[in-house]
């Protein structure tokens, strides 16, 4: 992949075969939140790099198949089911009131050009391209668990052919996790799916798409719990805020969309938002967070 920090994938291999061996040795099973909570951190970033790229050989291996799947799918069930990148998007695009009503709560306007940025990350939802892959669609960190075989994903209840970057949102708008890890995983993912492309992409083409998917991330998860938030804290997970999730998100979007430099509506608005909720709740509650290993 152009414009990337080298990676050695082998060296990732090697890595993971060697923490999975002492895995073996202690006969567990750890999910995701095992490892942030107690675990080294450099041995937790050489397993999630190892899921990472379990990840992208998993999208390269089923992508070219969404056709043969839904036709199974409609056969098993004896009726025709919307694909679920001709449902996402449909159902993103009527949420646009909703992510609106979300910024007057907390006193904030979109950007102008919103709307049409908005547009354009359903158009992308629905027309993935080559980045149509089979997903599991809910990689939250208590479905990825590390054995002495390997990463595994559990629980496809949400899975379906979609943008392969949709699984990828769990360790941006998903984790919490610091900007290195971030970036090391991205790379680990990135340079394990240029199988997908005749011509491997270059790193700000990857990134752009990155950041479309991003978005509907964001802006959905807006609508979730946004007016628990602005009347208290609450708690997304563990120690882990309302306020605190929100703000990382915002933040990490932004840091993604700036990086590939597109959606500059949609930058700009997340932006506006970010300083609104640190105006109304103040450091304490958007303070960055960070998983007990990394502290």
């Amino acid at each position: 992949m152009q414009n990337a920090l080298p990676l050695d994938i082998d060296g990732i291999a090697t890595d993971a075969q060697a923490a999975m061996a002492g895995l073996l040795r202690r006969d567990v099973r750890l999910s995701n939140p095992d490892l942030l909570k107690q675990w080294n951190r450099n041995y937790v970033l050489r397993l999630d790099a190892a899921a990472a790229v379990a990840l992208a050989s998993f999208h390269v291996r089923t992508a070219g198949h969404g056709e043969t799947f839904q036709k199974l799918r409609d056969e098993a069930e004896g009726k025709r089911h919307l694909s679920i990148r001709e449902r996402q998007p449909a159902e993103f695009r009527k949420l646009l009131l909703s992510v609106r009503k979300a910024f007057t709560s907390a006193g904030v306007r979109p950007s102008r050009g919103f709307a049409e940025e908005y547009e354009a990350v359903c158009d992308r939802l629905r027309n993935p391209g080559p980045f149509l892959t089979f997903t599991n669609g809910d990689i939250a960190p208590t479905n990825v668990f590390f054995t002495p075989s390997g990463p595994r994903l559990i629980d496809f209840e949400y899975c379906g052919y979609r943008h392969a970057f949709y699984d990828t949102t769990w360790w941006r708008i998903g984790l919490p996790l610091p900007d290195a890890a971030v970036d090391r995983i991205d790379r680990a993912y990135l340079d394990g799916i240029v199988g997908l492309f005749p011509t491997p992409p270059d790193a700000t083409a990857l990134y752009k798409e990155i950041a479309s998917i991003s978005a509907h991330r964001l802006f959905w998860c807006l609508t979730w719990a946004f007016e628990d938030a602005l009347r208290e804290p609450g708690v997304w997970v563990d120690d882990f805020t309302l306020r605190q999730a929100y703000t990382t998100y915002l933040r990490a979007f932004i840091t993604v969309a700036e990086r590939a430099d597109i959606l500059p509506a949609m930058r700009s608005s997340a932006q506006s938002l970010q300083d609104r909720l640190t105006e109304l709740w103040g450091e304490a509650d958007t303070r960055e967070y960070n998983f007990p290993v990394f502290r």
